[in-house]
């Protein structure tokens, strides 16, 4: 059983309006493209879908979850990019940390930067591809908590 969250990204993020990168240092905001949901929000429950898959397992509890949930262990994702540019590519910048149950020790921790293609000029193919960089942290996130060491089993 997996914890996963908070998921939390920087501002610039934090928006109904999908961010595309026109520069070095410049973004713009889609104001007629927009996410379905939250972007948080949507990040956790397609995180939580492909962890699920991929670890082969129905017990992922999105943060927050209630203190009687059981969870073996927990991820915590800090999100610094995820943005792209159409016809070019995305960028998925992330830090997370995999934390025993009750948080009080760091089973593993790493820093990710995953880009994927966007082929097409169309928000339609950028958020493809974003959604492709998304599958990529959940496997290196699925690898991660499955070379986790197994509990001795008690007698």
């Amino acid at each position: 059983a997996v914890g996963l969250g908070p998921i939390r990204l920087p501002e610039y993020l934090d928006r109904p309006q999908i961010v595309t990168r026109v520069g070095p240092n410049e973004v713009k905001f889609a104001e007629y493209h927009r996410w379905a949901g939250p972007l948080a929000g949507d990040l956790s429950n397609i995180l939580a879908e492909n962890l699920s898959i991929l670890l082969g397992t129905d017990h992922i509890a999105l943060y927050p979850w209630k203190s009687t949930t059981p969870i073996d262990c927990r991820v915590e994702i800090e999100v610094s990019r995820f943005d792209g540019k159409p016809g070019d590519s995305v960028l998925l910048q992330s830090q997370w940390v995999v934390f025993s149950k009750d948080r009080t020790k760091v089973l593993g921790t790493k820093t990710s930067s995953l880009s994927e293609p966007v082929n097409g000029r169309s928000y339609e193919a950028l958020v493809a591809a974003q959604s492709r960089a998304l599958a990529a942290l959940a496997r290196e996130i699925a690898e991660a908590i499955r070379s986790l060491p197994q509990d001795a089993p008690e007698e």
